[in-house]
């Protein structure tokens, strides 16, 4: 035993003995190594996470690409794959649950079980989806037939089959919901910061979700929309957003589409200055003031129905136009597109040629435009006849769509789908479940209501000139803190880079700012303040919001700036002084992707915000660059 405790103070380790002995100094090393040893634990069986999630996602997106192509075995082997990565990634988390209270972890821990729970719940509607489109295909057809094969029986079964699996589709849309969820609980920074490596791949791996979620939405409405019960007839309208409107575009063309059992069994369409003709001297209805004021027109038609940017709204004054013009048909709902659909329809579908024009995806518009405004003339081709052709080219089309084969129907749903969301395809239906559904997609074009901070900037072109595509557009939008207000101030600003030609001239707009309800107008200013407009400007209310309208002009090479500025109403000051604001702006229909940047000062710190602020900078200042291809949202917490 003696010999036992001299080796201990031979070599310093034995405490009671030894004066030089530090005990801080041991157990300072003893808590490094502990520490390294826990922090490669950590490391070892989060990276073991990261990558089994980084191969699910890999195997998920395969998946994705075979449903996409409508080979569903090829895609349910991936998705094996995927769920047993998911499977070895939630395994390696939970060894470290009991590290996930550590404060240089925790963050990570967090968002790691984020992604493994979109993940998961993205890889389990795609394979319920899977099963459910599966069950609704003919068993005895291959990929390649084509819709118009099908059969009668064959179509009927198809809408069956959705209509029995309603609930599949609503647990999907579950799963889609919590992945989105997940997502936006999803925190920032850490040791290893997961939400900044994985941030691009999440977005990639998000849009197999909305992807997803889409074709859901279509599969759910589509026995109603196509007359699966009982025939319907719907108001169609071309709408020209080279011709910018409220609603979405000069309403150029109109027609009536007959649908029943599937399929479409009538397309009439026609020029609507034709329909407007037949009114003339009966139909007096006072239009808009900017309309009488700028246009110069006396009485309103159907061609500028579409007034509001309230899809839903127009499409309903369209409707009361076509009935009190002559339009006889019974309408149970009506169906808006830009030709920016029809050109995404043939990137799918190939060049179609009708008589000694061919029209592409990349012409369509321009060449379109030309026909009826300039070349009908040229082939003396009567003027009341002119748009004839628009219905030649939506026949060919739609013939096309039904004679692809199912293998390629999945790429035709992804153009719609983009369209819907994009706004540049809009419906309503007077089935109140159908529009429901529309409403809750947004695929009705209705203004949302909101209670946060709002934007919404409105063009409408009243120069009857196809100027639009010529003309870019940006917002910036302000906030900044005065006393005890705060003030936003949006600058919008246009850059006319065309050339006068047939369809090119002067850029004339009455523009419409739409702001949260309560909103007072302090200025307008145009051109960086040099030009006072305060006292041209219309303030109003309409759709829930508070709204300042101006008359601008852009000359052809020229740019304009006009500036609103005005006091935010006392509940977004409210919400900001609870540490919370939101902010949502959305497009106008028709847009292809205009230009937002934001610039939110709020004279405090800011905690977190979504999407993360785009430069360091100031602390207190919110800066952002996107675009208005579709709606935004964002929120910031202090």
């Amino acid at each position: 035993m003696q010999d036992f405790l001299g080796h201990f103070k031979e070599t310093n380790i034995y405490p009671y003995k030894n004066r030089n002995y530090s005990g801080w100094a041991y157990l300072k090393k003893a808590m490094l190594a502990a520490f390294v040893l826990l922090a490669g634990l950590v490391f070892y069986f989060l990276f073991s996470a990261y990558f089994n999630a980084v191969a699910a996602k890999n195997n998920l997106a395969k998946a994705s690409q075979e449903f996409r192509t409508a080979k569903l075995e090829n895609g349910g082997k991936f998705l094996a794959k995927s769920q047993a990565n998911f499977e070895k990634a939630k395994s390696s988390l939970e060894k470290l649950k009991i590290f996930s209270y550590l404060p240089p972890f925790k963050k990570d821990f967090l968002a790691a079980e984020s992604i493994l729970t979109i993940g998961g719940e993205a890889t389990a509607a795609v394979n319920k989806l899977f099963i459910i489109v599966g069950a609704a295909l003919p068993k005895d057809q291959s990929a390649e037939v084509s819709f118009s094969a099908l059969s009668a029986d064959e179509r009927k079964k198809i809408f069956e089959s959705i209509i029995e699996n309603k609930s599949g589709l609503g647990e999907v849309k579950g799963n889609i919901d919590r992945a989105f969820l997940a997502y936006g609980a999803m925190p920032g920074g850490g040791f290893f910061n997961l939400e900044k490596k994985f941030g691009s791949e999440l977005d990639k791996f998000l849009t197999i979700g909305r992807e997803a979620q889409t074709l859901l939405s279509i599969i759910e409405i589509m026995p109603e929309l196509a007359g699966y019960t009982e025939d319907k007839t719907y108001l169609f309208l071309l709408q020209n957003n080279t011709e910018l409107r409220p609603g979405g575009g000069f309403i150029g063309t109109y027609g009536t589409v007959k649908v029943g059992g599937g399929e479409i069994k009538s397309f009439f369409t026609s020029d609507v200055y034709a329909l407007d003709r037949l009114a003339i001297g009966t139909v007096k209805i006072e239009p808009p003031a900017p309309l009488k004021r700028y246009l110069g027109v006396n009485y309103w038609y159907m061609r500028d129905a579409n007034w509001s940017p309230d899809f839903s709204v127009s499409a309903a004054k369209v409707e009361d136009f076509y009935h009190q013009e002559g339009g006889l048909e019974k309408i149970d709902g009506v169906i808006a597109i830009t030709p920016d659909v029809v050109a995404d329809v043939l990137r799918i579908l190939g060049p179609i040629k009708i008589e000694d024009q061919e029209f592409t995806a990349d012409n369509l518009t321009d060449a379109l435009e030309y026909r009826v405004e300039v070349g009908f003339a040229e082939k003396g081709i009567p003027r009341a006849q002119r748009k004839e052709i628009i219905g030649v080219l939506a026949k060919i089309i739609l013939e096309r769509i039904y004679a692809l084969p199912l293998s390629d129907w999945p790429a035709v749903i992804s153009a719609l789908g983009t369209g819907l969301l994009e706004k540049h395809i809009m419906l309503t239906a007077k089935d109140a479940a159908a529009q429901a559904i529309l409403d809750r997609e947004d695929w009705s074009g209705k203004v949302k209501e909101t209670a946060s901070d709002y934007l919404m900037t409105v063009d409408a072109n009243l120069n009857a000139l196809k100027s639009d595509p010529e003309v870019a557009r940006g917002v910036y939008y302000r906030i900044t803190r005065d006393s005890e207000r705060y003030l936003a101030a949006a600058a919008l600003s246009y850059k006319h880079s065309g050339k006068r030609d047939w369809k090119t001239g002067r850029y004339r707009s009455y523009t419409r700012l739409f702001a949260p309800l309560g909103s007072k107008l302090i200025s307008v200013t145009q051109d960086g303040g040099k030009d006072e407009r305060t006292k041209d400007a219309e303030v109003g209310e309409d759709l829930g919001k508070t709204y300042f309208g101006i008359f601008l002009t852009v000359e052809i090479g020229g740019a304009r700036e006009v500036t609103f500025r005005y006091e935010l109403p006392e509940r977004i000051k409210y919400q900001i002084e609870q540490n919370l604001y939101s902010l949502l702006v959305e497009k106008q229909p028709g847009t292809i992707a205009n230009r937002l940047t934001l610039e939110l000062d709020f004279g405090k710190r800011i905690r977190e915000a979504r999407p993360e602020k785009i430069t360091a900078g100031n602390p207190n200042i919110y800066n952002y660059v996107t675009d208005l291809r579709v709606d935004r949202m964002f929120t910031v917490g202090f």
